[in-house]
């Protein structure tokens, strides 16, 4: 069952700065983001990948972060995606 937010009845929101050590794949995300869509769509077939592999127990939750970074960094100095058909063959990787 939802409940129903009314914001009007909130008083007060409070906002807190963002702890990129502790969530360093937002980082990951919000720097991707400002590369450029190619960065945005290599970390989110990356992530698929990596995430993937972390729930068959290939791999440990701290390494999706690490593997993300390398493979979009190395990814995106060589690979720019100009079609549809350039980010499927992207996901064939």
């Amino acid at each position: 069952m939802f409940l129903n937010l009314d914001l009007l009845e909130i008083k007060n929101l409070f906002f807190f700065e963002l702890d990129f050590t502790r969530y360093s794949c937002l980082k990951l995300a919000i720097t991707a983001y400002n590369d450029g869509y190619s960065a945005t769509i290599i970390l989110n077939v990356v992530n698929d990948i990596s995430v993937s592999y972390f729930l068959k127990f290939k791999i440990q939750f701290t390494d999706i972060f690490i593997i993300n970074s390398i493979f979009l960094s190395n990814l995106l100095s060589y690979l720019e995606l100009k079609s549809f058909e350039d980010i499927l063959k992207l996901d064939k990787i």
